[in-house]
């Protein structure tokens, strides 16, 4: 892996809110090629759980 791959993976972060009683998580994640922002709107601990262990390039995430 390359010093900018590994770069681009530590730049990942993800931010947990809850709000209102809803988990809003926002993925970002910076790369050579894009530069997204993800907003996922997760209803049950189950749900959060499985978004939480996945992949920050959001392999699982819902669009």
């Amino acid at each position: 892996m390359t010093d900018n791959r590994k770069a681009a993976l530590l730049a990942a972060t993800v931010a947990v809110a809850i709000i209102g009683g809803r988990a809003y998580i926002e993925m970002y994640h910076d790369s050579r090629s894009a530069a997204r922002v993800r907003r996922l709107t997760l209803f049950s601990k189950q749900e959060r759980a499985q978004y939480l262990t996945c992949d920050t390039w959001g392999a699982k995430s819902r669009e």
